[in-house]
């Protein structure tokens, strides 16, 4: 139906006319100074909207481009991208503001724990592979083993035969997702892996889950905290100017300086 594109156009027009207003009111200096990257993101939202509303259908009526086409394809993708859009409700909601900020904010500590547990799994999973890892059940006699060392053969095999497969099994025992299947036969084997995966499971699984638990908690609380703190300033600034305000208007009515 071609009334959709004349209100996606309608839409596109509207924002441009908006980040024209305000860029005019504040100065393209303080557009982008006060919220550099909200302004970037809404120009390229207004850019993008304008280039699919009135770009694509000019070139589409020329037949520069068809449905089959790579052409195509990208109008496609830019007009996904205008999805992007939804993003601008976030500025009209303080706390769902604050709540992005707190994940913007403790992102960068998250890295952090997410990179000192992957080395710490990569460590364990080098020594697993090279404890458990070393014996291909294919290569061994079933003449030399009893049925249980081949099932034993058979399951570090599956779960523990290099780095990649011992780090990806590491993963699902700190998930908990049944992890007795994967820990088991081991114990079963040696009682001393018992030590080793409750020591895993309570230091990967709840010490380090409550660590990003507290991270976010704080990053949560901070960011709420600025909010109030920013709302108080600008409340202040207000009320400075509002007394400004009046002063001027007050020497301005005072035309014979009496008082």
């Amino acid at each position: 139906w071609i009334g959709w594109g004349l209100v996606d156009a309608a839409f596109a027009l509207v924002f441009l006319l908006e980040i024209v207003l305000r860029m005019a009111y504040r100065g393209i200096h303080a557009f982008f100074l006060k919220d550099m990257w909200w302004g970037i993101l809404d120009l390229t939202i207004v850019v993008l909207g304008l280039f699919d509303a009135l770009i694509e259908p000019l070139v589409r009526s020329g037949g520069l481009i068809t449905r089959a086409s790579g052409h195509s394809s990208f109008f496609q993708t830019v007009r996904l991208v205008r999805l992007l859009r939804m993003l601008r409700f976030v500025k009209l909601f303080p706390k769902l503001m604050s709540f992005v900020q707190g994940l913007v904010e403790m992102f960068s500590t998250m890295i952090w724990i997410f990179t000192f547990l992957t080395l710490v799994m990569v460590c364990l999973a080098i020594i697993m592979t090279r404890e458990l890892g070393r014996q291909d059940p294919d290569e061994v006699s079933p003449a030399t083993l009893i049925e249980e060392e081949q099932e034993m053969a058979a399951h570090v095999a599956q779960y523990f035969q290099d780095v990649p497969t011992t780090l990806f099994t590491l993963f699902r025992v700190s998930t908990q997702d049944d992890w007795m299947t994967i820990a088991g036969p081991l114990v079963e084997g040696n009682p001393a892996w018992s030590i080793f995966f409750i020591g895993f499971i309570v230091f990967v699984s709840w010490t380090m889950i409550s660590v990003l638990t507290a991270v976010a908690s704080e990053s949560m609380v901070a960011a709420t905290v600025d909010r109030k703190e920013q709302e108080l300033r600008e409340a202040d600034e207000k009320a400075k100017a509002f007394i400004e305000f009046l002063r001027d208007a007050f020497k301005k009515a005072d035309a014979d300086g009496n008082g």
